[in-house]
């Protein structure tokens, strides 16, 4: 049976409590004792026993910490699901299906959601997951400090109804929240009101309900994980699996080759084919939804990293002319990004969602490659001598991101736009790109729902930390017109409805306004051992027991 109700209380979207929680917080001890409360294995290696499953895996970008709600960050994220569990989840095509929660309706009110968890969860600890630690887990989502990239979900707060029943509730209709509650891993409350991310990094409070332990995390470097025993919803299928995080494309291959690691992710596309002539190795790959695209500072009057042909600072900022704006787009050959630099793993793109998504808008097509036509429009504009440009991006987060910046540095020179490529370890990246230090830079989004809420929400929308919206948006664009189109879509409940206003949005952000760029989207891709296989996901996450050695029932 149902243990009887507790007091129903509801936190706010900062974390404050209406009313009091019967679940005290350990306010007055040292951070240390949440092991106690947790459990978390302080040490980093164990003996293996023999004959056990071991698993190694080659990752191509690292996690930027073991806190689950530090960064909406998919490598992140893809490691921090073996540990901790979402209220939701996908599988393997992207369909919603359910986690710590059996089931999630709308309230009859529409503003907002109940959701009733398995009554069947626990934490490793053999702890019960209950309501209390769902709604303190958002609570620190909302809340937590330096997040370089935060989670969207715009709550006004929580209702605790009981054990297994809660409220989330939205100041309006918000018929895509259940899409965006992957991303939102779940800890015992007690940690999540008191835990720092450094005590996540040190193990101390990475405690979740998943099939796998963390015993073992460097930053940057890897993580060992080993089978949680005693998770709720069976056996793990490894009994430890180990990441390494191998950011240069010919360490990875290198890797797999030799045999120190059982599968690889991102594979180098000029690698792929030839693994897949080899008889030692299997590949596997599915279209994505991840868009790699330009983000352009178009909010200050003057931009940092744009100035004259001969080097002199100026007075405005180029990039707030969309005929500038329109010729950098149009120098760009994005079918030879495709097949020279991506050698065919990748589909050019002119929105933000591929061709065959619900949101995919078949009238918008990518901007045509017209170097001519991007001389003229510069020339319009006043710049017939050309500009200089600092184009930046990550050296070590994309599939080849290092040489497509190349290759879009010399598209723009080709136009008379001097461009020099800054290309950084993807932690220096993103936090420079979180303080706003680019004039334009290479980027990519994913997100599986198959509405292009999350890009236009995270991306495009006028940042609004209170409401959650620009979360991603670090160069500060904003479109009033624009922002109205997107607050009506999210609170639209009849999707035929909604899609029409995301086609609106599509048409003015990629046509009226050229508010980014977009290059081509991904398509994901891995590479094992021949004995092995991998369920290819549409979200690119490199999951553990998504790999099997023969075909999964």
């Amino acid at each position: 049976m149902m243990r009887k109700a507790r007091q129903a209380v509801s936190i706010n979207l900062d974390g404050s409590l209406e009313r009091s929680s019967p679940w005290k917080p350990l306010r007055n001890q040292r951070l240390l004792d949440l092991s106690k409360v947790g459990g978390a294995l302080l040490y980093l290696f164990v003996t293996v026993s023999v004959g056990a499953q071991e698993l190694r895996i080659g990752l191509a970008a690292a996690p930027t910490s073991f806190d689950p709600h530090f960064h909406a960050h998919a490598p992140s994220l893809a490691l921090h699901q073996h540990v901790f569990e979402s209220l939701i989840e996908r599988d393997a095509s992207a369909n919603l299906i359910p986690s710590l929660a059996e089931s999630w309706s709308p309230l009859a009110d529409g503003l907002g959601w109940e959701v009733v968890l398995d009554r069947r969860a626990r934490f490793s600890t053999g702890e019960p997951v209950r309501s209390a630690d769902v709604a303190a887990s958002l609570a620190r989502v909302a809340t937590i400090p330096s997040s370089p990239g935060r989670h969207q979900l715009d709550l006004t707060s929580v209702v605790v109804l009981d054990e297994l029943r809660l409220q989330l509730r939205t100041a309006s209709p918000s018929p895509l929240l259940p899409t965006l509650l992957p991303a939102v891993l779940i800890v015992p409350h007690q940690i999540a009101q008191n835990a720092a991310t450094a005590d996540f990094n040190r193990l101390f409070a990475a405690v979740g309900s998943g099939p796998y332990r963390v015993v073992g995390y460097r930053n940057g470097e890897g993580a060992t994980l080993e089978r949680n025993d005693s998770w709720w919803r069976g056996i793990a299928k490894w009994n430890r699996v180990t990441f390494k995080v191998l950011s240069a494309d010919a360490s990875r291959v290198a890797a797999l080759r030799s045999g120190d690691v059982d599968a690889v992710e991102a594979v180098p596309p000029r690698d792929f084919q030839i693994l897949a002539r080899d008889s030692r190795f299997a590949v596997h790959r599915r279209t994505g939804f991840r868009l790699l695209f330009l983000v352009m500072d178009q909010a200050r009057a003057i931009s940092p990293d744009i100035r004259a042909p001969d080097g002199r600072n100026l007075p405005v900022n180029p990039l707030q002319d969309r005929r500038v704006r329109q010729a950098l787009s149009s120098a760009i050959n994005r079918d030879a990004l495709v097949h020279r630099i991506m050698d065919g793993q990748a589909t050019s793109a002119g929105q933000f969602l591929p061709d065959g998504a619900p949101g995919y808008d078949a009238a918008i097509a990518p901007d045509k490659f017209e170097p001519e036509e991007a001389r003229r429009l510069l020339r319009d504009a006043g710049w017939p001598d050309g500009l200089r440009i600092i184009l930046a991006g990550p050296s070590d987060r994309y599939v080849n991101d290092d040489r497509v910046l190349q290759a879009v540095a010399q598209m723009w020179e080709r136009i008379g736009i001097k461009t020099e490529v800054d290309a950084v370890p993807s932690g220096v990246f993103f936090s420079r790109l979180a303080r706003g230090d680019f004039s334009a830079a290479l980027y990519g989004w994913s997100h599986a729902s198959g509405e292009p809420n999350t890009y236009f929400e995270g991306l495009l929308a006028t940042p609004d930390r209170r409401r959650g919206r620009g979360a991603a948006n670090f160069l500060s664009y904003s479109n009033a017109a624009l922002d109205q189109i997107i607050e009506r879509a999210l609170v639209t409940t009849d999707q035929s409805q909604r899609l029409d206003l995301w086609s609106m949005a599509t048409k003015a952000a990629f046509r009226d306004q050229i508010a980014l760029i977009p290059l081509y989207h991904q398509v994901n891709t891995w590479a094992t051992k021949r004995d092995l296989n991998y369920a290819a996901r549409a979200d690119e996450f490199t999951l553990a027991d998504q790999f099997y050695t023969s075909p999964p029932p």
